[in-house]
Formats: C-alpha cells, structure tokens, sequence
C-alpha cells in the first residue's frame, strides 16, 4: 500500500515538471512565419453539376481566402493505381470540372489547394 501512494506521487511530480518544460524559443523565419500566418479557408467536396460565380460569392461573405478543392479518387484494394475521371462521377469530379472549378476560384480571387 505505501509504495503505491509513492509510486503515485512519483507519477504526479513527474507530470508536473513535463507541464511545465517549455519549448525553446527558435529563430528559423519558417517557423515563426507559419505560426503567425494562419489560413482562412474552407473545404470543397466538388458539385455534382455545374457552378456558377453565386457559389463564390457565397463563399466570400465567410471571408475566406483559400479553397481546398478534393476531386473523389479510389483505388481496388490492394491495387497501386488511383482511379478518377470515370464515366459517371459528378461534373467537379471529373478533370474538366475540377479545372474549371479552379479557375472560377481563381478569377473570384481565392487561393486554392487541391
């Protein structure tokens, strides 16, 4: 009984001196940088049909700077090769689609990442 209230209070003291370890400052301008900069952005599944300028103007009143645009990929398990661009996939799906859903973004003003 007594060695484990020792072995607790072992753990406690531990976990605070863990908590209170801070990290050390650096001067790498990357990370600095990227933890300053945050992105404003949102994710895109992409439509089943045509868009139109209304979806990006939509989009802006959330001031949202930056688009990530996921085509829908798979693959057969097991297999090395991704299968996109297939008879029946939803307009933005299909490499068309995607692309002019990119350069609608684009000329709306939106950075985006695919």
């Amino acid at each position: 009984m007594k060695l484990s209230w020792i072995r607790r209070c072992i753990a406690i003291a531990a976990s605070l001196i863990f908590a209170s370890c801070e990290r050390e400052p650096t001067n790498d301008p990357v990370s600095v940088e990227s933890s300053l900069n945050k992105m404003a952005g949102v994710s895109l599944e992409m439509p089943p049909s045509k868009v139109g300028p209304k979806l990006f103007r939509a989009i802006d009143t959330i001031s949202a700077e930056w688009l990530a645009m996921i085509p829908y990929g798979f693959s057969e398990r097991g297999e090395p090769i991704v299968q996109y661009n297939e008879e029946g996939n939803w307009w933005g799906e299909t490499v068309k689609g995607t692309s002019e859903c990119i350069r609608m973004a684009h000329e709306n003003g939106f950075k985006v990442m695919l």
